[in-house]
């Protein structure tokens, strides 16, 4: 059973199906893989919160559905920094990942990890 387990899914952006990068929630000082893990792992607890990803030097970030919202989603302020600003991140377009993390983009600065429900 791995439901509740966060999967590495390797070095890249977290995408879709399709190919889509997703919307995300970004932390302002959770700098390392194991404190990004441990904040998905509370996050995710919330529906929407799919994953989380990390780049090197950058902050945390948590991959989330469409139809997540940040204002009422009530997630736990994370340790560390609280919030960036902006918190949300869109890639833009139409084409924005949606429903569950199924691969990532390649690219070898990056960290995706999928929640399994």
């Amino acid at each position: 059973n791995t439901d509740g387990v966060a999967a590495p899914l390797g070095h890249g952006r977290c995408l879709d199906g399709q190919g889509a990068k997703f919307r995300v929630f970004r932390t302002a000082g959770l700098r390392n893989a194991e404190a990004c893990l441990g904040y998905l792992l509370e996050a995710s607890r919330i529906p929407g919160v799919l994953g989380a990803q990390l780049q090197i030097g950058g902050t945390c970030e948590l991959v989330v559905d469409l139809a997540l919202d940040f204002a009422s989603a009530r997630l736990t302020e994370p340790p560390e920094g609280a919030w960036a600003d902006p918190a949300v991140v869109s890639p833009g377009g139409e084409a924005e990942g949606k429903a569950f993390v199924s691969g990532v983009d390649e690219d070898p600065s990056w960290n995706c990890w999928r929640m399994n429900h």
